[in-house]
């Protein structure tokens, strides 16, 4: 089974002063293995977060992500950082769901440690197992190497290991009460089968940073 996500993120911005602002983010997902997807593929989300600028290399935001997935309501409250240490190192990241520690080498080349930490949802479509859905878990932690190409443009490079990782498949009707970062409320549902390795992770890929100024 291939599994496939697309993530969408559409907002609003309210500035409270210099400092502070609210953000409130809509981010649907559609999940898919590509058989016979439909619109129940799709799962709906809101980011909120409250935002402050310390000072000058320090800001941070609060608040939480409401998301609706295959199983249950799923409620992450999150902090993300924005924090320039020093001339070469910084922290960036939506904790505790993904982020960076980055030492930046020149310009052009930032190497580090990356770490991605997310619950997901797919729903199946093919035959003998229409309608089931298949959760994802796992903790990523990898090393990183980030070259800008040109402009925008990037190339990077990650390897490192996959912890907790573990693929289990549901049925359709069987689901949780609640799910609030990783605990399980009420938790009955019975595992048609299970898929679970640790393991080394690698990949390569192509980013383009959008200018937003």
């Amino acid at each position: 089974i291939c599994l496939h996500r697309f993530i969408l993120q559409r907002g609003l911005v309210a500035r409270i002063s210099e400092k502070s602002a609210i953000q409130v983010l809509f981010a649907p997902r559609y999940m898919t293995d590509f058989d016979g997807s439909s619109g129940k593929n799709w799962q709906f989300g809101v980011i909120a977060l409250y935002e402050n600028r310390f000072k000058e290399t320090l800001m941070l935001r609060f608040g939480s992500i409401v998301h609706r997935d295959m199983f249950v309501l799923n409620i992450t409250p999150i902090v993300h950082t924005d924090w320039q240490i020093g001339e070469r190192w910084s922290i960036v990241g939506m904790w505790p769901v993904f982020g960076k520690v980055n030492y930046h080498v020149s310009e052009n080349t930032t190497t580090g440690l990356s770490h991605f930490g997310l619950t997901t949802t797919y729903r199946l479509g093919g035959a003998g197992y229409e309608g089931d859905y298949i959760e994802r878990n796992s903790i990523d932690l990898a090393l990183f190497l980030r070259q800008i190409i040109v402009g925008n443009l990037h190339l990077e490079g990650r390897v490192g290991y996959s912890l907790n990782r573990n693929y289990a498949q549901f049925a359709e009707n069987d689901k949780l009460g609640l799910k609030i970062l990783i605990f399980n409320i009420n938790d009955n549902r019975q595992v048609i089968q299970e898929n679970i390795g640790n393991g080394f992770i690698g990949s390569l890929r192509v980013v383009y940073n959008l200018p937003l100024d």
